[in-house]
């Protein structure tokens, strides 16, 4: 709790048999390598700058006002964010979602929130509510809800034939890019009150959509 200076940490199981989860608050950068949490009760940042890189955590990852990025990391369950949230070449056994809001540290002038998933599995759905969000080249099963600004493109988005539909933009304020992704397999073409739908554009929201199959 409130590191001002970078700190590394590298090469460490967490958690063992006492099943406790890792905390972290109010501080700037912190790095996380090849920490094994496995048998921790999750990772939870409040107001810093993390990055964990090939580290496999178990059950949740929970952030709030905070910048964070997973690379090449497993995750057990699910992954809750707000303010930056990055994944890059990680895996999600659970859903992913970016609740939104807006980050604005001391040391910065950004007052935005972004949420970026790039070559990764997200074994459940996403949510992406970031003031503008980038999605691309991840298999997923489904993205069951975007706002505001985003580009989703080069994504295999396989529903496994449930109650699913691959891409719903919804909001008068969403204006998203839908190119170059495979949509398959979202109840067989069975439409279960507005699901079983490849992209679903609701409530004024604005889309381009080209070259998805």
């Amino acid at each position: 709790d409130g590191l001002t200076e970078q700190f590394d940490l590298a090469n460490f199981t967490i958690g063992g048999d006492t099943g406790k989860n890792v905390v972290v608050k109010n501080s700037k950068n912190v790095n996380l390598y090849n920490i094994d949490l496995s048998k921790a009760n999750g990772l939870s940042l409040t107001k810093s700058k993390v990055r964990a890189i090939s580290c496999n955590i178990g059950l949740d990852v929970s952030s709030t006002d905070t910048e964070l990025l997973l690379e090449e990391c497993t995750v057990a369950r699910n992954v809750d964010g707000h303010g930056i949230l990055r994944l890059v070449k990680t895996t999600v056994t659970g859903w992913v979602q970016h609740r939104g809001g807006t980050w604005t540290p001391d040391d910065t002038a950004l007052t935005t929130s972004e949420f970026i998933v790039y070559q990764s599995t997200i074994k459940e759905n996403i949510i992406a509510k970031a003031t503008e969000s980038w999605i691309g080249y991840n298999e997923l099963k489904w993205i069951s809800e975007i706002q505001n600004k985003g580009t989703i493109v080069g994504n295999t988005i396989d529903g496994r034939s449930e109650r699913t539909r691959g891409i719903y933009a919804t909001g008068g304020d969403t204006q998203v890019n839908i190119y170059n992704n495979i949509i398959r397999e979202h109840g067989l073409g069975v439409q279960w009150d507005q699901f079983g739908i490849g992209i679903y554009v609701n409530d004024n929201a604005s889309c381009n959509i080209l070259n998805n199959i």
